[in-house]
């Protein structure tokens, strides 16, 4: 029988290996010319355009600009960040700031694409688009947060990972206020309603189910 540290640590080195893998990925599309990262991406983006209710969803922004944006750097940048929330949490799961370690490296992941993208033809770094990918990273952070913490309170386990909540709503609140003095174009702007949305779902779910274990233990 494996045990649950060995476990833990397995899991979490398979997270390891599927981040670090998808990382790679980003990395390589970063250093395509801009002609080459817009062919590989219009197949997925017809796609995903030929659905109406993620046409509107875009509107106003022009809607193939918008969906690059919000399918290859938001959505790209939310699944790094739950691969890298499981394998921090499996790895470090004694640490008390494993979600300041997840988020700084998010940081880093998402400056360090755009960097790269210097030494690409016809493409550049934007500050912009690296908000663009600290809000899909931190929406990711949100969502395994969100699913942690659940799993904790329905465990019957009062903590709830105090530190990691203050961490990552912290974040967020720093990102709010970046983007409320920044210029947000249209195709921007639906990346950062997407991560609004992210940011209050994971709020009300996390009320929700903190008031749910409170009323069941006192009704214990």
């Amino acid at each position: 029988m494996v045990k649950p540290r060995n476990k833990n640590l397995i899991l979490g080195g398979l997270f390891a290996v599927l981040y670090f893998a998808l990382f790679a990925f980003l990395c390589f599309e970063a250093l395509t010319t801009g002609q080459d990262s817009a062919d590989e991406s219009s197949a997925v983006t017809e796609v995903f355009l030929k659905i109406n209710a993620f046409r509107s969803y875009l509107y106003p922004a022009e809607p193939y600009a918008a969906a690059r944006k919000l399918l290859g750097h938001y959505s790209a940048y939310a699944l790094l960040s739950v691969l890298g929330s499981f394998a921090f949490f499996f790895l470090f799961a004694e640490n008390k700031f494993v979600s300041a370690l997840n988020i700084g490296s998010g940081f880093i992941v998402a400056s360090a694409t755009e960097i790269l993208q210097i030494f690409a033809e016809e493409r550049g770094p934007s500050f912009l688009d690296v908000l663009v990918n600290f809000e899909g990273f931190l929406s990711g952070t949100l969502i395994a947060l969100t699913v942690f913490t659940i799993i904790a309170l329905c465990r019957s386990k009062d903590k709830i990972g105090l530190n990691d909540l203050l961490i990552v709503f912290g974040s967020s609140a720093v990102t709010l206020l970046l983007v409320a003095v920044l210029p947000l174009s249209n195709e921007r702007a639906v990346c950062f309603k997407t991560f609004l949305i992210v940011l209050c779902a994971s709020t009300v779910a996390l009320f929700i189910s903190y008031v749910c274990r409170k009323k069941f233990k006192n009704n214990a």
